[in-house]
């Protein structure tokens, strides 16, 4: 081969190495540094010169950097290769002296008068980060599961808790010491709801919203709200852009997210700081960034962060929930949200929602439907208590009420000649058959139907389990919830009819 040959040939390798993704690294046997391409170069922050001729073990942490000169002894004097031809995650040192997790294969190259030694490095950064977001995203996804299981009996108890306390209530005179304590035992079984459908959340994805929310108009209107929120001694700053910015998403929901970071940050600034708000547009998405100034989380907390119960306060401080709630509202719209935090250096929150377009218009609002009179109402429940709940909230307003335990024992009911009922309430879980399947046989009672359950009627819709139309109410309910959605039903019906 000739000379000319020979050159071009060591350029076109010499292009392929300094054009490849992964680092390239070549060290003598001594174990110092004799090339090092730009991949590589990007990786550790430094330039090539000011590697080679050097141990490749400034690119290392302890204890492999202070390991690596007698490993290279050892194997040059026949020992075991430990790393060679195998490749391995290791972790890489860079010139500011920040670490990475990279993947590292050394190949060995034999020749007159010595060898040399080829590290390929990858950086495992981008791949880290997203294990770490999908052991997230199964942790959130198995609380959703436990929360569905647990969901359904969980309610029936709260829901004859609360019962049971309003019908203590109502035989007690209003100044009697009981009041109060039975009184915040309802509380308590209201408080306990909250908490489960909260939970639930992490287990439900329904349709993304039709309604749009304008992010700017939201945060600007929430200012004076956030400004009592954190109190005097923290600023509240607002960069916000001059036209609106559209996201798919309720407003209601980006209120809870937003509400959910400010209290976050406001437990961060107990000696005060100052709150920064910004909303832009990162094409196709919108980014909400609430930035404060307080005390910040080290790595560790960083990564349990947005796990459902884990909390810095102390003990009746705070549930655990709110940043999980803010993960799965984010979530379920096809968001994402990321934190950046140091001890010290305050925490920075990124969500990013999907933007779609201005609306054309509001929907319509119905009119109030008149209140209409008793009726015979079937309570369709195979938990005891939550039936002498629901017939006690009934009677007391004049219906005529009727039980069943499930739902053949409901269709024998209403299959008898001459059945006075024209209302059924019914879990969406009864033994047997579903709530949905027994108001189907019965359809041909013309029934005004209203669904129990320990989901909200959103979710049901969106897992078909009901139709777009029906009536459901979410357990545990008070009495003039059940009573607005018997109303509400009988409304339907008489439309239908």
């Amino acid at each position: 081969m000739d000379v000319g040959e020979t050159l071009k040939r060591e350029a076109r390798l010499r292009a392929i190495v300094d054009s490849a993704v992964d680092g390239i690294i070549t060290i003598d046997e001594r174990g110092q540094v004799e090339t090092m391409n730009p991949a590589a170069e990007r990786m550790f922050g430094y330039a090539a010169e000011e590697v080679v001729g050097s141990s490749v073990a400034m690119l290392m942490t302890e204890p492999d950097a202070s390991r690596h000169d007698g490993y290279i002894q050892s194997y040059r004097g026949g020992g075991q290769a430990k790393i060679i031809g195998i490749g391995r995650e290791v972790t890489g040192l860079r010139k500011d002296g920040t670490t990475f997790p990279l993947h590292l294969s050394v190949g060995e190259a034999r020749f007159p008068g010595g060898r040399l030694f080829t590290g390929i490095l990858r950086d495992l950064t981008r791949v880290k980060q997203l294990e770490r977001e999908f052991l997230q995203a199964q942790k959130m996804e198995a609380v959703g599961r436990l929360a569905s299981g647990i969901a359904h009996d969980f309610n029936n108890l709260l829901m004859g808790i609360s019962g049971c306390a309003d019908m203590a209530l109502e035989h007690l005179p209003p100044d009697h010491a009981a009041c109060s304590y039975i009184d915040d035992l309802r509380r308590a079984s209201r408080r306990g709801g909250a908490l489960v459908r909260r939970l639930l959340s992490f287990s439900r994805r329904p349709p993304e919203e039709t309604q749009a929310c304008d992010l700017v108009d939201l945060v600007f209107e929430l200012g004076p709200m956030l400004e009592r929120l954190i109190g005097e001694n923290i600023t509240l700053t607002r960069e916000l852009p001059q036209q609106p910015v559209w996201v798919r998403c309720g407003a209601g929901q980006v209120e809870q997210v937003l509400l959910n970071l400010v209290v976050n940050a406001r437990h961060a600034m107990s000696d005060g700081g100052r709150l920064d708000l910004e909303v832009f547009v990162d094409d196709p998405m919108a980014v909400l960034v609430v930035r404060d100034t307080g005390c910040g989380m080290d790595e560790e907390t960083r990564s349990h962060a947005f796990e459902p119960f884990f909390t810095t306060r102390g003990e009746g401080e705070g549930t655990g929930l709110g940043l999980s709630t803010v993960y799965g509202i984010v979530d379920r719209v096809g968001g994402s949200i990321a934190v950046e935090s140091e001890i010290g250096k305050g925490s920075c929150f990124r969500i990013r929602f999907p933007t779609c377009s201005a609306p054309s218009g509001s929907p319509a609002k119905s009119r109030p439907k008149p209140r209409q009179t008793a009726a015979t109402v079937l309570i369709v429940e195979d938990d005891t208590l939550v039936r002498m709940t629901l017939r006690h909230y009934l009677e007391k307003h004049g219906f005529t009420v009727s039980e069943a335990a499930d739902g053949e024992t409901a269709l024998d009911l209403l299959q008898q000649p001459g059945c006075p009922v024209t209302v059924l309430v019914t879990d969406m879980i009864l033994p047997g058959m579903t709530g949905a399947e027994l108001a189907s046989k019965s359809a041909e009672n013309q029934l005004a139907t209203v669904y129990m359950s320990a989901h909200d009627p959103e979710y049901l819709r969106a897992e078909g389990k009901i139709q777009d139309g029906d009536i459901a109410i979410n357990k545990p309910f008070s009495e003039g919830e059940l009573l607005q959605a018997i109303e509400r039903a009988r409304a339907l019906q008489s439309q239908q009819g």
